[in-house]
C-alpha cells in the first residue's frame, strides 16, 4: 500500500536507537517524582525523521515523554515523507511536515538530533545527505548492512569515511524478521556526532577580553601603566564602535529583506520574527518557521482559494495551512501544492455547497424543507425557492415601545449575519459562475435599504424589500428576513449539487439531472445567428477574457502559473 521500501521500525528497535538519549524525567504533580524516560535528552531538542514513514519513531518520543512528563514538554519533532498517504497520517499525528523528498531537502533550520530508518535500497545516499545538513547534531541512522560491509561504490567508501571521522556503526542483525512488515535484510545502526569546523552560533571573544582597569595609585604614579590602560580602554571602544555600527547595517539589511514578507502578515509585529530571548540555534529557527509560514500564507492568498469558501470549509482550510507552514518554501513544493489545490478544488468547493444546504434546512429552520414526492424517504428534501434566512436583522433589540415610538432605531444585520450570508452569496457565485467580487451579496443589498430607511419608528411605514444579485429579499421588525431565489434554474441547481453531493439523488433523478444539463451545454454551443442566403458570416469577434464558467476556479489557478 505504502511502497515497496516502507518497513516501519519495530518499538525494540526504536528503543535501541534511543538508549543514549535515557534518564530520569520530572512527571510533575504535587507527589511528583522522577521517572525513567528512554527520551529525556531530546527535551527541548530539534528532532528530524527524514525517512518519517507513518512516524512510529516521532510517535514514540511523543508518547515516552508525555506519559512519562504528564505534562505539556517541549520538543519539536519535524518529518520529511515522500509518500502521501503517509504524510496525511503524519499532518493527523500534528508532526510538522518539511519535505516531501529528503535527497533535494535544502536545510532551513537546524536540527538537534535526526533519527532515520532511509529505505534501505540506497540508505548510504541519505545518510550521507544527513550528514550534509547537519550541523551540531547527532543522526542515529539503520542501514542495510551490505551496504557498510561490501562498499563497492564511491558513495559507500565517501559514507564509511564519513563513520570513522563522525562515529562508529555497529550490526544488529536481521531486527525486521517479527515487524510489522518483515524482511530479513540484516541491518547495522550507526551514530554519528556531526561537529562541523564552522559553528555558526558560537562566538569566541577571547582575543578581545579587555584588561581589568583599576583607578588606583599605580594609575596616577605609573606613566606606562596609565598608558596602557587608556589605550586598552581606546582599543575596546574602537571594537564597540565597529560592532555597533555593523549591528545597525545588519539591522538594515533584515529589515530590508524581510519588510515584504512581513507587510503580508497583518497579526504580527517585526518583535514576534525575532524572539532574543531564546538562543542563537532556537532563536534561527523560530525566525525561520515564522517566515516561512507567512510567505505559505502568502501565496495560498494570492491564490484566492477562500473567495467560494465556506466559513466552515475555511476553518478546515486554515488547518490545512498551518500544517502546509512548515513545509520548506522552494519552488517544487510551491508547485506541488498549486497541484494539489487545483485537483481537490472541486471537492472543496462541492463541500461548501453542502454546508450552506444544511445550514439552510437545519432543524431549526425545518420550513425551508421541501419534500419530493417519489424520493425514497422523508428524510430526504429539497431547499424551498423562498426559505428564511438562517441570520436574522435586528431592530429596537434593547429598547422599549416608548423609545421606538419616540426616537426610532435603524435597522442593523445580526450576529454573524455577514459571514453567513457570504457562505450563501459565495456558493451561488461558484455555481453560477458569477464573481463574487462583482455581485450585489445580500449583506450590501440590506445594509443599502437600512441607510436609505433610516431610523424607522412605531407605526410608520416602510419599504421593507430590495434586492441582491440572486435573491429578492424581505425583512421584518421581528427579525426575519425571507430570500426567494430569483433564478429557477439556479435554484434547481443549488438543490440537485447538494443532494447529490449527500448521495440523496434516486438514479432516475440523476439521470434525468444530467440529461437537461448536457442538452443545455447542446443548445449553448449550437445557438448561432442565422445567415442568409448569399450573405458571408460575421466573423467572431475574439473573446479577451475567458468565459466564466463552474471550472474557472481551476482555470484561474492555472493562470497564475503558466
Amino acid at each position: 500500500m505504502f511502497g515497496q521500501q516502507f518497513y516501519p521500525t519495530p518499538p525494540e528497535v526504536i528503543k535501541r536507537m534511543l538508549a543514549p538519549y535515557s534518564g530520569k524525567i520530572w512527571k510533575g504533580g504535587i507527589n511528583g517524582g522522577r521517572q525513567d524516560s528512554l527520551c529525556y535528552g531530546l527535551l527541548d531538542k530539534v528532532v528530524l525523521d527524514p525517512s518519517a514513514g507513518k512516524g512510529d519513531i516521532l510517535n514514540f518520543i511523543k508518547k515516552d515523554l508525555s506519559d512519562h512528563a504528564r505534562r505539556s514538554v517541549d520538543c519539536d519533532l519535524n518529518a520529511i515523507e515522500i509518500d502521501p498517504n503517509l504524510q496525511s497520517i503524519l499532518r493527523d499525528n500534528e508532526i510538522s511536515l518539511l519535505g516531501n523528498d529528503f535527497l533535494t531537502y535544502q536545510r532551513d533550520i537546524f536540527f538537534d538530533v535526526i533519527l532515520m530508518n532511509p529505505p534501505f535500497k540506497n540508505g548510504d545516499a541519505h545518510l550521507l545527505k544527513a550528514i550534509e545538513i547537519a550541523h551540531d547534531t547527532d543522526i542515529v541512522c539503520l542501514l542495510n548492512a551490505e551496504t557498510l560491509l561490501n562498499p563497492h561504490t564511491q558513495k559507500r567508501k565517501e559514507l564509511l569515511q564519513m563513520i570513522e571521522k563522525y562515529g562508529n556503526y555497529e550490526v544488529i542483525g536481521n531486527v525486521f524478521d517479527n515487524a510489522e512488515r518483515k524482511t530479513d535484510v540484516n541491518v547495522a545502526l550507526v551514530r554519528l556526532k556531526v561537529t562541523k569546523e564552522e559553528q555558526t552560533f558560537e562566538f569566541d571573544f577571547s582575543d578581545y577580553e579587555p584588561e581589568k582597569i583599576e583607578f588606583d595609585d599605580s594609575f596616577v604614579k605609573n606613566e606606562v601603566a596609565r598608558k596602557d590602560l587608556i589605550g586598552n580602554m581606546m582599543i575596546q571602544f574602537e571594537q564597540a564602535k565597529k560592532a555597533y555600527k555593523e549591528y545597525i547595517e545588519a539591522q538594515k539589511k533584515w529589515q530590508h529583506y524581510t519588510n515584504f514578507v512581513i507587510s503580508h502578515d497583518t497579526y504580527s509585529e517585526p518583535k514576534d520574527y525575532d524572539k532574543q530571548d531564546l538562543p542563537p540555534m532556537k532563536r534561527y529557527n523560530h525566525f525561520n518557521n515564522r517566515i516561512k509560514a507567512t510567505m505559505w500564507r502568502t501565496v495560498i492568498k494570492e491564490l484566492n482559494m477562500d473567495r467560494y469558501m465556506t466559513s466552515k470549509v475555511q476553518s478546515n482550510f486554515e488547518l490545512f495551512i498551518q500544517q502546509q507552514s512548515a513545509m520548506s518554501f522552494t519552488k517544487e513544493n510551491v508547485h506541488d501544492l498549486f497541484h494539489m489545490l487545483v485537483n481537490n478544488s472541486g471537492t472543496i468547493l462541492e463541500q461548501a455547497i453542502i454546508d450552506v444546504f444544511e445550514m439552510l434546512t437545519e432543524n431549526y429552520y425545518s420550513e425551508n424543507r421541501m419534500t419530493v414526492p417519489g424520493w425514497k424517504t422523508n428524510d430526504r428534501y429539497k431547499v424551498n425557492k423562498k426559505i428564511i434566512a438562517p441570520v436574522y436583522v435586528r431592530y429596537g433589540e434593547y429598547m422599549n415601545s416608548y423609545d421606538l415610538k419616540q426616537y426610532g432605531d435603524k435597522f442593523s444585520l445580526g450576529y454573524r449575519g455577514e459571514t453567513k450570508y457570504a457562505d450563501i452569496d459565495r456558493v451561488l457565485c461558484y455555481i453560477s459562475g458569477k464573481s463574487y467580487e462583482k455581485i450585489t451579496t445580500i449583506k450590501r443589498a440590506l445594509e443599502n435599504k437600512f441607510d436609505q430607511l433610516g431610523k424607522v419608528y412605531t407605526g410608520q411605514k416602510f419599504d421593507n424589500t430590495c434586492s441582491s444579485t440572486f435573491f429578492d429579499i424581505r425583512f421584518h421588525k421581528k427579525g426575519t428576513v425571507h430570500l426567494t431565489f430569483k433564478d429557477t434554474f439556479l435554484w434547481q441547481e443549488f438543490n440537485m449539487r447538494a443532494c447529490d453531493g449527500k448521495q440523496w439523488l434516486p438514479d432516475n433523478e440523476r439521470t434525468q439531472w444530467e440529461a437537461k444539463k448536457k442538452k443545455a451545454r447542446e443548445q449553448r454551443k449550437a445557438k448561432t445567428e442565422p445567415i442568409r442566403i448569399g450573405e458571408q458570416p460575421k466573423p467572431i469577434k475574439k473573446r479577451t477574457t475567458k468565459p466564466r464558467k463552474v471550472s474557472q476556479f481551476s482555470n484561474e489557478l492555472l493562470d497564475l502559473f503558466t
